[in-house]
């Protein structure tokens, strides 16, 4: 930047001299006057100093003021637009490497969900949308001795060689990764499809070597589950990747049980893939459009449709502020078509589109190319989707009467099912730690949620709920100054419990 800067500044120099050149040999009486107005344009004193300002505020003052000198000055027409891309083109002329933050600054200008893409960002960009990448398929976090596993994904190279939760990567391909960063760490991780790692895991003490093949490993799209009363539910993470596929595998999980009534949480989704979305609709929104969109060229305007006959779904769509795009068309694909409600706070308000490309520098672009409307032609943008039921999330102090009754009957293990169960779940998810849905199952999620708030507390973490770790557990939310009680998925499973959402509603009219 400071090469940049001595560049910058000597072509500054030579503009200014090659305006005093035509000042002095024109000599017109008229240059008097010419000479006036610049001296009134000059950089006020509190600016001047040029080692006391920020180098970007100086060089576009310098900038603004030569085309605005042009425009009351210059003889002939000057075009403020050809000015700046002129001197842009200069500058990049000059300095090549600057094309990435050029076009950064192109795009800074637009609304908020257009951007540039350096080549890397734009790589990473385009894998996060596939939700994909060649790894062995561990989620991890800084170690002081390397990676400490904190998930491990189903299905992935990790979970078939052996990887464990919590434990600990030293070494990947005899190549240590204590005391790196974690993006550098990974970076040994990551790598061409079918390569092979292997990887020195800490576990309980002593050194563990596995060996397993890199390949495309998606992160989980959401998580599904069949409650009581025959009600399905599913939480959606994103309208990325492979989520359409998740999507049919829970339904075909419902469809076993003959379940028609589905809570599908949409809360923080944040959209993604327009594509995942039309075929997401395709399962739940009668036949017909199912989402529009406005272009800048009119001509251009079209609607996406749904094929399906007949809706065998009765939905509730939980949103809150986080939910935006793709999931918000769903939502109002619900309320549209009429296949259920949409129950929590009002959505984001993103109803635009981008347009996702790689352009010719390398780098790529995301460009808002049209605003879309609902399945019903509303525009949503600035807006959001207005839910049929309002609900907001209890927050305040713990308070017993929001959860299942404690009991202390016994020690709970993986696989223990029962009440008991279900309320340590309760108290476990109001403190933040995952267990998915509060059901009445020990399962995998509840082992490591109980392990990971012993790890945390103090107490020996080894994933079974004795009587020291439930009497922490109440202690621990008697202490904080608020928690959060899920009353929205609540009330949902209220309404599903006493007859379908069309039965709700007509209670709610009269």
């Amino acid at each position: 930047m400071l090469d940049f800067k001595k560049r910058l500044s000597a072509w500054l120099l030579v503009f200014a001299l090659i305006f005093g050149v035509f000042n002095t040999a024109c000599g017109f009486a008229e240059d008097a006057a010419a000479s006036q107005n610049l001296e009134e344009e000059k950089i006020p004193d509190e600016i001047a100093d040029t080692d006391e300002i920020d180098v970007d505020t100086f060089e576009n003052y310098v900038i603004d003021q030569t085309a605005k000198m042009l425009n009351q000055t210059y003889k002939f027409d000057s075009d403020a637009k050809d000015v700046y891309r002129n001197a842009l083109r200069m500058v990049l002329a000059k300095n090549p490497e600057l094309l990435d933050d050029a076009l950064k600054g192109v795009f800074s200008n637009l609304d908020e969900h257009s951007e540039y893409f350096t080549k890397e960002e734009y790589d990473s960009f385009v894998a996060d949308i596939a939700n994909e990448y060649f790894g062995i398929g561990v989620i991890v976090v800084t170690h002081e001795k390397g990676l400490s596993v904190m998930s491990v994904i189903k299905n992935s190279p990790a979970s078939g060689a052996g990887v464990r939760k919590y434990d600990v990567i030293t070494s990947v391909n005899g190549t240590s990764i204590e005391g790196k960063g974690i993006e550098e760490a990974k970076s040994y991780i990551l790598g061409e499809k079918g390569t092979e790692v292997v990887i020195d895991v800490l576990r309980d003490g002593e050194v563990v070597t596995l060996s397993m093949k890199r390949d495309v490993v998606s992160t989980e799209s959401g998580f599904y589950n069949i409650l009581e009363d025959n009600i399905g539910y599913i939480s959606l993470y994103s309208f990325d990747g492979h989520s359409s596929e998740f999507i049919n595998q829970a339904l075909k999980a419902f469809d076993e049980k003959n379940i028609t009534k589905i809570i599908f949480d949409l809360r923080d989704n944040p959209g993604g893939s327009l594509e995942e979305y039309v075929k997401m609709g395709n399962m739940f929104f009668p036949q017909g459009p199912i989402i529009s969109f406005e272009y800048k060229d009119e001509k251009k305007n079209s609607s996406l449709y749904s094929t399906l006959k007949k809706p065998k779904y009765d939905v509730i769509a939980l949103v809150n502020g986080m939910s935006a795009s793709a999931a918000e068309a769903f939502a109002g694909a619900v309320q549209d078509t009429n296949v259920g409600i949409v129950l929590g706070t009002k959505s984001y308000g993103k109803g635009t589109k981008q347009l996702v490309s790689r352009i010719i520098s390398g780098g790529g672009v995301r460009l808002t190319d049209a605003e879309y409307l609902t399945a019903g032609g509303r525009h949503i943008n600035g807006i959001g989707i207005i839910p049929d039921v309002e609900v907001e999330n209890y927050v305040g102090k713990y308070d017993k009467k929001y959860y299942s009754p404690l009991l202390h009957d016994r020690v709970l293990r993986i696989g223990d099912k029962g009440e008991d169960v279900r309320c340590f779940k309760e108290r476990l998810d109001a403190l933040g730690f995952n267990v998915e849905i509060p059901n009445d199952e020990f399962d995998e999620n509840m082992f490591y949620a109980v392990m990971d708030f012993q790890s945390l507390t103090g107490l020996y973490p080894y994933g079974v709920l004795d009587f020291t770790t439930q009497l922490k557990i109440e202690d621990i939310l008697k202490s904080l100054e608020s928690v959060e009680v899920d009353t929205q998925f609540n009330k949902a499973v209220e309404i599903f419990k006493n007859g379908s959402t069309k039965d709700y509603m007509k209670k709610l009219e009269k």
